[in-house]
């Protein structure tokens, strides 16, 4: 089994609807996790809205020490529609992916059933994806997670899984 990390929509435009806080521990939480990709050396893509800025520049310091980089901007919510997500996944044999990002509800959760529906098993954490403020309550996409993937309730037991894989 062979895992990949998708860091979905982590621009400014997003993370400014978060509620206050929120940012602060998904962008640490998210750290971690590409940390520890750097080490392992897992497979890295940041997908983006089309129509807005960059990745946050906190993870997008860090992108520049994985190996295993892509960055594709999406025109839509799926990050499979309209993209070559599916054939950069295939080239690196990924089967496991770990979503991180926002909204948990929608772009994240939309690109997740594709993966599901393409054959991919899917992971994420309570404290690597969220919802914009307007969007709460999470559960009703958390329930999403738990049911159709692997929901953990913190990013250490996402990485301590991860370690077992390998």
């Amino acid at each position: 089994m062979k895992p990949a990390v998708l860091v979905v929509d982590m621009q400014e435009y997003f993370l400014s609807a978060l509620l206050r806080g929120t940012r602060k521990i998904l962008v640490s939480s998210q750290l971690q996790v590409l940390e520890y990709c750097v080490r392992e050396g897992i497979q890295v893509i940041f997908l983006e809205h089309e129509y807005h800025e960059r990745t946050t520049r906190e993870l997008n310091a860090k992108s520049r020490q994985i190996k295993i980089f892509e960055r594709i901007r999406k025109p839509g919510n799926n990050g499979f529609v309209g993209t070559n997500l599916e054939s950069v996944l295939d080239q690196f044999e990924a089967d496991i992916l770990c979503l991180m990002g926002v909204n948990a509800s929608y772009c994240v959760k939309q690109t997740a059933r594709s993966a599901i529906r393409k054959g991919f098993s899917i992971l994420t954490s309570t404290d690597l994806i969220a919802d914009a403020r307007y969007y709460l309550p999470k559960n009703m996409s958390l329930d999403f997670y738990r049911k159709k993937g692997v929901l953990f309730d913190a990013h250490q037991d996402l990485i301590s899984y991860l370690e077992a894989l390998r």
